[in-house]
């Protein structure tokens, strides 16, 4: 059997659902500053207003940063290194090793994401042009590229071709 208090909750929520509220109108075109005011008060889409993206920083559009967020970092980790929550489980190439970077074309790394490989599952669905920004991104992140770290003194560490 129900509870009382269950059963009050339940028929106060269905007859406040019931009732229109006060302030409610249909919308109109006026409701919105970009249909009377195009432009004014927000950026246009493509516009370099404000601070730079990350994608933009990069080279690569949001939906590449998107993707790689979604899809990649999991096991490569968030700039490339292996290093991803199941990067150890998965065996994740560290994209910073520059003799892996060197022996592979751009059309085998595409391949590589579209179809996978070892524990890497395909990526087949993907668009083309995500793939190809994928693929600059990981190239972005080889050696010549490599994101330092800071050293106690607040200088740059000078990166390292040393496969990890």
């Amino acid at each position: 059997m129900i509870p009382r208090l269950s059963l009050a909750l339940a028929a106060a929520a269905l007859l406040s659902c019931s009732r229109e509220a006060p302030d409610l109108r249909a919308w109109q075109p006026s409701d919105h500053d970009h249909t009377e005011n195009p432009g004014q008060n927000q950026v246009a889409p493509g516009s370099d207003a404000g601070a730079p993206s990350m994608a933009r920083m990069l080279g690569v559009d949001e939906v590449v940063l998107t993707t790689w967020r979604a899809q990649c970092v999991t096991c490569h980790g968030v700039i490339g290194q292996g290093d991803g929550p199941q990067g150890g489980v998965t065996g994740a190439r560290s994209f910073g090793d520059g003799a892996w970077q060197a022996s592979l074309s751009d059309e085998q790394l595409s391949r590589s994401i579209r179809e996978g490989k070892g524990a890497m599952p395909s990526f087949a669905a993907l668009p083309e042009s995500t793939v190809a920004g994928l693929v600059k991104l990981v190239r972005r992140m080889g050696p010549a590229n490599a994101v330092t770290a800071p050293t106690p003194n607040g200088d740059a560490a000078p990166a390292s071709d040393a496969t990890p």
